[in-house]
């Protein structure tokens, strides 16, 4: 779809971008995301229609369906009867997705109109939604001074696990070691989540809030639904949905586009752009929020980033590690002693605690 010459009222009559706003899912949004990256100076005239639409939508409640077609009818028949006075008898569609007949093949000649009859019309399509949602609808003026915008924080230090409820009713469990940032009470469109780090998130579904987490050039979106992010650093990111489905948008050179079904996974390599899909053992990826170390295999480094994460402790070797060293193992609500002892087991490796520096020898 081509929206680069897409005015206001193109956007408000559009089948696709009503859906967006009115009725948002997984590829709705996705679609234009992607269409309002590649035209970033369409974004204003989108937000005007978005902002028409929302308001018609609002004060529809208040409207039996009869007044509510009424009004509708007056604007469209406006702009035909102006269209019909122009062009001696045609019907000039403002765009497709208002034609009430079954479509027909049109020839070049028809869409060779005069710009004055266009803007014309334009116009009244304006006017008439402006009294739509000022005069029928009584509500405030379009143009109302925004509020100042807010964040919130939450930063968690290494060692400690927080458990957020947020004011959609979702609920946040956010790893050691993470920050997560947000505007207060969230955008009217979306609730958006920028994270470091990694969280788990149980998501209230609001279909006209589509649940958005951030990091680097990648998105991931969902209306209802439960899904882990680790994104401790600028490197690589992971993604598991444990219910629903999610949309992760790559918003770089080449945008692109990944759907996750339950069980997926999503490995992101973010310094090249590439990925991996695979699925995911739920224990391996979720047992943090569960006081629960899993390690399947896990290199000697990644394993160790964990322990120190987890703990809120430093370690140091006195000597390398074998080269491939891999480590298993599964520790629920241990002590970092116990933890230590049990991998001792399996790697004869020695340790020696103190205060929050551990010495770890092979």
């Amino acid at each position: 779809m081509d929206i680069s010459k897409f005015t206001v009222e193109d956007f408000v009559y559009d089948p696709s971008f009503r859906k967006w706003v009115l009725e948002p899912d997984i590829e709705s949004i996705a679609l234009w995301d992607e269409l309002l990256l590649k035209n970033p100076a369409q974004r204003t005239k989108a937000a005007k229609a978005r902002e028409i639409l929302l308001r018609i939508e609002s004060g529809r409640d208040k409207m039996t369906d009869s007044e509510f077609d009424r009004i509708w009818g007056n604007v469209d028949s406006a702009i035909k009867a102006l269209a019909n006075k122009k062009t001696e008898g045609k019907i000039i569609p403002i765009h497709p997705g208002v034609e009430t007949k079954p479509r027909q093949k049109r020839e070049n000649s028809y869409w060779k109109v005069s710009q004055f009859y266009r803007i014309a019309a334009i116009l009244v399509v304006v006017f008439g939604l402006g009294i739509l949602a000022a005069s029928f609808l009584k509500t405030e003026p379009l143009s109302v001074a925004p509020d100042p915008v807010v964040f919130e924080e939450h930063t968690t230090p290494p060692g400690i696990k927080s458990f957020l409820t947020l004011s959609d009713g979702s609920h946040v469990t956010l790893n050691s070691g993470s920050t997560m940032r947000y505007i207060r009470g969230f955008d009217t469109d979306k609730r958006e989540i920028f994270l470091d780090g990694e969280a788990f998130f149980d998501v209230f579904k609001d279909e006209h809030r589509p649940f958005v987490v951030r990091k680097a050039d990648v998105s991931v979106t969902a209306l209802g639904t439960s899904f882990n992010v680790k994104a401790y650093d600028e490197e690589r990111l992971d993604i598991s949905l444990v219910s629903g489905k999610v949309g992760v948008n790559f918003n770089g050179e080449e945008p692109e586009y990944v759907l996750l079904k339950k069980g997926e996974g999503l490995h992101i390599e973010l310094l090249n752009g590439t990925w991996n899909k695979a699925s995911f053992r739920e224990d391996e990826v979720l047992g943090w929020t569960k006081k629960m170390i899993v390690f399947n295999k896990t290199p000697v480094a990644e394993a160790i980033g964990i322990l120190e994460n987890w703990y809120g402790i430093t370690i140091q070797f006195e000597n390398k590690p074998p080269p491939g060293l891999l480590l298993s193992g599964r520790f629920e609500n241990e002590t970092l002693k116990n933890v230590l002892e049990g991998l001792s087991y399996t790697t004869q490796l020695e340790f020696e605690l103190e205060n929050d520096t551990v010495k770890i020898k092979f």
